[in-house]
C-alpha cells in the first residue's frame, strides 16, 4: 500500500486523484492509523526536446506511518476528493482485463468456430453457448448454434407456432408437449437457476466478464454491475480525432455504438426492473447511470441517443442494451421510420411489456419526447428480425447498408483505435474514474 505511485511510461505528466484502501489500517501491534490512500504520479522525461513542457518532477514530504501512531509526526488526513481503490474493481471481476489475459483471449475469439471432429465431441461444444463471432448460417442470427437454430428445418416440419405432433419428445428435457426451441428446463437454465450446470455455461458466455475468452478488444468502461462495450460491427463509426462536425454521422470518436451490459448473467433487464431484489436495483440504477453518461457524451456532438434492447428468453441468453447517436436534426424521424417499418412488418407497437413475461420484446425509446415504445416477441413466434433496432438506427441515418453487422466487422486493431479514441472521449463522463 504504497504513499506514492509514479509511473515515467508514457512521457506525460498527470495526476490522478488519491485513492484509498480502508477506513483503517494496522501498523503495529495493537496499533491502528488514519485511513491510507496512495497518490498515482506519471512524470515527463528529463530533458526530451519534444516534451519540454512535460513536468517531470515533484515534490513530497513522506512519514512512516508508524511515526504518526507514535506521536511523532501528525497524522495524515485523508483528502476529501478520495476515489475507491481501482485496482479492487478489476479483482473483483476475475481479472478478465489482465494485460497477461489478453494475448489469449484475442486468439480464442475464434477458437470454437469450426466443426467438431465427431458426434460426440459436437454436443460437448453445444453445451455452452457459441463465441462472439459465431453467426447461424441458418437464419444469420448470432447465439446460437446452428444445430439449436429455432427456424431450422421449417420447411420439413409444421411451423413452430404450432404445437409438435404426437410421438414428438423434445430433446433438452426429454419430454413431450412442446419443441425444444421451447423447453422450460432450458429457459429456467437460462435465468440464471443456479445449477452448477448453468453456472458453467454462463462462464462461457460472451458477455459474461468470467469468461476468460470475452472480447476485451471491445470494452470500454466498467463498473460494479454493468459495463460498456463497443459493438461488434458497429454501425456507426469514426475517423481519427476530430471524428466529424458536430450533429453529423461519425462526429463522435469511435463512432458510439455502444452495449450497456450486466456483469452479473441477466436474461432480460425487465425482469430486473421488476425484481425487488437489492442486486437487481443496484443493477438498474448503474445501467441508467450509464445511459445518463453516454447520452451526455452524445449531447455534447449536438447528437441523441437511440436506446433498443432485444429480448428472447432463448437458453445462454446474455441482455445488453445498444444505443446509437442520431444527430438532433435526425430525432423527429425515429417515430415515422419506425411506424413505417412496423407496418410493413405488421407489427403494432405497444406502451408497456407483454402481458406474458414469458414472451420476449423490442424495447425502443423515441428521442424526441423520451416515450418508450414496446413490440411484443411472442414465445412461440420465429418471424421477428432480431435485427429489427439495427436496421431502425440504419434507416434513420440513412446508411441501409449497414444494415447487416457481419458486413461492418472491421480488424481488430481498428476495433482497438476506434475503442481507445471513444475511451478519450467519454472520460470525463466516465462516474467511475
Amino acid at each position: 500500500m504504497p504513499r506514492y505511485h509514479f509511473a515515467a511510461g508514457e512521457g506525460t505528466f498527470f495526476e490522478r486523484l488519491p485513492w484509498k484502501y480502508s477506513d483503517k489500517i494496522r501498523v503495529g501491534r495493537g496499533r491502528d492509523s488514519a485511513a491510507h490512500f496512495t497518490r498515482f504520479i506519471g512524470l515527463g522525461a528529463v530533458n526530451e526536446s519534444e516534451r519540454e513542457k512535460e513536468r517531470w518532477f515533484y515534490a513530497m514530504n513522506v512519514s512512516p506511518l508508524n511515526y504518526a501512531s507514535q506521536g511523532k509526526a501528525p497524522p495524515a488526513e485523508t483528502p476529501g476528493n478520495c476515489t475507491p481503490n481501482p485496482l479492487f474493481r478489476f479483482g473483483r471481476l476475475g481479472s478478465p482485463l489482465d494485460s497477461n489475459n489478453l494475448p489469449r483471449t484475442l486468439a480464442a475469439i475464434d477458437s470454437s468456430t469450426h466443426p467438431a471432429d465427431s458426434k460426440d465431441a459436437d454436443r460437448g461444444r453445444r453445451a455452452a453457448p457459441p463465441p462472439l463471432s459465431y453467426v447461424c448460417r441458418c437464419c444469420s442470427q448470432p447465439g446460437h448454434w446452428i444445430q439449436d437454430c429455432p427456424v431450422r428445418d421449417q420447411g420439413k416440419r409444421p411451423r413452430l407456432d404450432s404445437d409438435p405432433p404426437a410421438g414428438y419428445i423434445c430433446h433438452g428435457c426429454k419430454r413431450t408437449g412442446h419443441w425444444r426451441a421451447d423447453c422450460p428446463a432450458s429457459a429456467a437454465a437460462a435465468a440464471g437457476s443456479g445449477s452448477s450446470a448453468a453456472a458453467g455455461a454462463h462462464a462461457k458466455c460472451w458477455f459474461c466478464l468470467a469468461n476468460p475468452d470475452v472480447d476485451q478488444n471491445l470494452m470500454a468502461a466498467i463498473g460494479d454491475d454493468a459495463y460498456v462495450a463497443m459493438a461488434k460491427g458497429a454501425l456507426v463509426t469514426g475517423g481519427s480525432a476530430p471524428d466529424g462536425p458536430k450533429g453529423h454521422i461519425g462526429s463522435i470518436p469511435g463512432g458510439g455504438h455502444v452495449l450497456i451490459v450486466p456483469i452479473v448473467h441477466t436474461d432480460s433487464l425487465r425482469r430486473a426492473r421488476e425484481s425487488g431484489s437489492d442486486a437487481d436495483k443496484a443493477l438498474c440504477a448503474e445501467v441508467d447511470q450509464w445511459i445518463a453518461a453516454v447520452s451526455s457524451l452524445f449531447a455534447e456532438h449536438d447528437c441523441v441517443p437511440l436506446i433498443f434492447e432485444t429480448c428472447r428468453y432463448l437458453p445462454h441468453v446474455h441482455s445488453s442494451l445498444q444505443m446509437v447517436p442520431i444527430p438532433q436534426t435526425k430525432a423527429a424521424k425515429v417515430r415515422p421510420t419506425l411506424d413505417e417499418m412496423c407496418q410493413a412488418d405488421g407489427l403494432s407497437l405497444k406502451t408497456s411489456y407483454p402481458p406474458d413475461a414469458a414472451d420476449g420484446y423490442l424495447a425502443i425509446n423515441d428521442p424526441a419526447d423520451g416515450t418508450q415504445l414496446f413490440i411484443h416477441i411472442p414465445r412461440k413466434s420465429r418471424t421477428f428480425n432480431l435485427q429489427f433496432g439495427r436496421r431502425l438506427a440504419a434507416h434513420i441515418l440513412g446508411v441501409p447498408e449497414r444494415e447487416d453487422w457481419k458486413k461492418c466487422v472491421v480488424a481488430e486493431k481498428d476495433e482497438a483505435a476506434g475503442r481507445d479514441r471513444f475511451i478519450a472521449a467519454f472520460a470525463k463522463f466516465d462516474f467511475t474514474r
